[in-house]
């Protein structure tokens, strides 16, 4: 739309930052947003961004997302990764190797999960627990 009106002057448009603006400019707009029949704006806001870590279609979204926690503060915005913990064989042990992988990509990435959700087949091992801890 800002590009067919001419916002960018003929320039180029580039995913970041014009592509990564436009994605913050709607979570500032959406938060705003009352969901629960009243005029009030919430207090919290969800945000998903679904898939793998490392795909391509959703590196817009984390980058954006990477900028607007500097936009609007620390304070202001948590990251909660949720993760698959498999359990392979016989006696179902639990792997830990991929969540450890993604939460190793997101920092890459510049973004720190400030919580870590697993679901798993089965109920997960304190010991699961702690390794992924450890991260």
């Amino acid at each position: 739309m800002k590009e067919r009106r001419g916002d960018y002057l003929g320039k180029t448009v580039q995913i970041v930052p014009h592509g990564s603006d436009l994605v913050q400019e709607w979570l500032e707009t959406v938060s705003k947003i009352p969901v629960d029949g009243s005029d009030k704006e919430p207090e919290v806001c969800l945000i998903e961004v679904g898939g793998t870590v490392g795909d391509i279609e959703s590196m817009l979204f984390l980058e954006a997302l990477r900028q607007f926690q500097f936009r609007v503060g620390k304070d202001n915005i948590m990251f909660v990764h949720i993760s698959l913990v498999p359990c392979l064989g016989s006696v179902g042990e639990q792997k830990t190797k991929p969540t450890q992988h993604t939460v190793k990509e997101l920092r890459s990435l510049g973004l720190s999960p400030d919580m870590i959700v697993v679901r798993s087949s089965q109920q997960v091992l304190e010991s699961t627990k702690s390794k992924i801890g450890k991260e």
